[in-house]
């Protein structure tokens, strides 16, 4: 009789450690609302600054043209930095350009300063947008 109450003690043992271990896990009440899925990322630029972006990253291949035509004449290559301050009719109305780095002339510069001034965009509101744009020997 003593060889038969092992198993049932040893199993009972077993089923009290087992419900040991899951007592302390949090059981899911039914009446609880599900948790609300993730919240996709809202939006932070205007529709306007990824206009500008757009335009100005197909743009800068004339830059760039410009670059190549002046370098074959001076060699230098450097880092422009250009703020353009467009109108809200799309008007580029001045821009700033800083040679950031680099070795870059005043032709080449003043040339950058003009052909920004042609760049039109379809804006709503007046805008500020900087950007960077290197020139390297090919």
């Amino acid at each position: 009789m003593k060889a038969m109450m092992l198993p049932v003690i040893i199993v009972s043992l077993v089923f009290l450690t087992l419900s040991a271990c899951t007592a302390n896990k949090p059981v899911e009440q039914p009446d609880q609302a599900p948790a609300a899925p993730a919240q996709t990322p809202v939006q932070t630029e205007s529709n306007d600054v990824i206009h500008v972006r757009n335009v100005v990253n197909t743009r800068q291949v004339q830059l760039q043209n410009l670059y190549r035509r002046q370098a074959a004449v001076t060699p230098m290559q450097g880092t422009l930095q250009i703020k353009l301050f467009i109108t809200d009719q799309g008007v580029v109305q001045n821009s700033d350009i800083i040679v950031d780095s680099g070795m870059l002339n005043t032709e080449f510069v003043t040339a950058v300063k003009q052909e920004v001034a042609t760049w039109r965009f379809l804006i709503r509101e007046p805008l500020i947008y900087t950007f960077k744009v290197q020139f390297k020997k090919a």
